[in-house]
């Protein structure tokens, strides 16, 4: 799948599970200790926001922005997908070097930092909102193939995913990935 067809696709999931979100459930639990779903979406925009500065010639921010979703999720959403997606289908986009959190690399493995990001919280999203959970196999073979070029000892050694869950030998892409971060396939 070609990448910004697999960005297209985690948007659209991501923009569905956000226009099923009830108004109560932006202050209910995730998975993540400490977050509710407000929080979790936050930090997917705030991601997904910095990674398009980035992608414009931005260094990659300390912090990402929050505050984003407030209390409208699907015109946050909206938003954010809307300047990321101009942004990245902008000629030259996928190969100039962009900043990331794991340092300078293209513009297309910027931009699939942002699937991995979006899917793996999408998920999170679902699970904590009682949504239908299935990741694009595209998508997913993806998503698992970024990980698996990623320091995730590292990573996890900095609290940022949990310790890989074991799945069978003939597990899905999609179950790989979220065994890969932590998280119950």
């Amino acid at each position: 799948m070609e990448i910004l067809t697999a960005a297209e696709t985690s948007y659209d999931r991501l923009s569905t599970l956000a226009s099923n979100i009830d108004p109560g459930q932006l202050d209910a639990p995730t998975s993540l200790p400490g977050w509710d779903v407000r929080t979790l979406l936050d930090h997917t925009l705030g991601f997904i926001t910095a990674m398009t500065s980035c992608a414009n010639g931005a260094p990659m921010a300390e912090q990402t922005t929050t505050g984003i979703v407030q209390s409208d999720p699907v015109a946050a959403v909206k938003r954010t997908v809307f300047d990321s997606l101009t942004t990245w289908r902008r000629p030259a986009a996928l190969d100039a070097t962009t900043a990331t959190p794991l340092g300078p690399m293209t513009g297309a493995q910027a931009l699939a930092l942002v699937v991995m990001e979006t899917t793996i919280h999408s998920t999170d999203l679902a699970r904590a909102t009682g949504q239908d959970e299935t990741i694009d196999p595209g998508v997913a073979t993806l998503v698992l193939g970024t990980l698996r070029a990623m320091p995730l000892d590292a990573i996890r050694a900095a609290g940022q995913f949990g310790p890989e869950i074991p799945v069978p030998a003939d597990a899905t892409p999609a179950q790989q990935a979220l065994a890969l971060t932590g998280r119950r396939p």
